[in-house]
């Protein structure tokens, strides 16, 4: 929805501002990964309101049909590039998630992560 859009607007600005400047030097290589992640979730969040789908199921196929800003362009295009991005995100968001794990784990086993 809109509403969650907004607020993880909101969150991540807040995230991206304490992650580039109230850091202490200690976890400054955890805080790239999760400003970087912010960024992501940033952007999807931004391309929601852009989009609006409504996904319709009619038997065995599936209509994607749109109700955000990107119609107004009369550019079917638009709305597919925003599309593309947001499913990109997902992908972005996975790995950073990972890239975390393996921060932590090498944190727990008292490597130095790089």
């Amino acid at each position: 929805s809109c509403i969650a859009s907004i607020l993880g607007i909101a969150a991540n600005i807040i995230m991206i501002y304490l992650t580039s400047s109230k850091t202490p030097h200690a976890i400054a290589k955890y805080a790239r990964i999760l400003f970087f992640s912010a960024v992501c979730d940033l952007t999807g969040a931004a391309m929601y309101p852009l989009l609006i789908p409504r996904v319709d199921c009619y038997g065995a196929t599936t209509v994607i049909s749109y109700k955000g800003l990107c119609t107004l362009s009369h550019r079917p295009e638009l709305c597919w590039i925003c599309t593309g991005i947001i499913e990109m995100m997902f992908l972005v968001n996975d790995a950073f998630i990972c890239v975390s794990f393996y921060f932590r784990l090498r944190v727990l086993r008292r490597a130095t992560p790089s």
